[in-house]
């Protein structure tokens, strides 16, 4: 089976969980689309927010792939620190499923009691 854009999250969901600075600090409170009811403070939440396919002689010949990778604490620091170590472990990423891997753009927000530090990337997918 190919492994198109669409299956992004759980190839993100690898990178993540296997950084050993990130799990230090979240544990196991990172969650594709929405965190658990229960989750508490820190967590991280990813969604793939666009896939657009690239044509080539009549078939896809890669993907490009938004994502937005959310940090939510109650302390402002602490989603610096943690959006810098998601930054440092996808951007520039490559692999056999991701031909790259760039930041777009950073925004932060106050909701609901928390800071939240958002991450945009764009990924290249290459179709095999």
């Amino acid at each position: 089976m190919k492994h198109t854009g669409l299956s992004i999250n759980k190839y993100i969901y690898a990178i993540l969980s296997s950084s050993n600075e990130l799990k230090e600090i979240v544990g196991s409170n990172i969650y594709p689309l929405v965190a658990e009811e229960e989750t508490t403070f820190p967590f991280v939440v990813f969604r793939r927010s666009n896939v657009t396919p690239n044509y080539a002689k009549k078939q896809v010949a890669n993907d490009s792939v938004s994502f937005v990778v959310s940090i939510a604490d109650t302390n402002y620091s602490k989603t610096v620190d943690i959006a810098e170590i998601i930054r440092n472990e996808l951007e520039l990423h490559s692999d056999d499923y991701f031909q790259l891997i760039q930041l777009e753009s950073v925004s932060e927000d106050f909701v609901e009691n928390a800071y939240v530090q958002e991450l945009t990337f764009n990924a290249i997918i290459a179709i095999k």
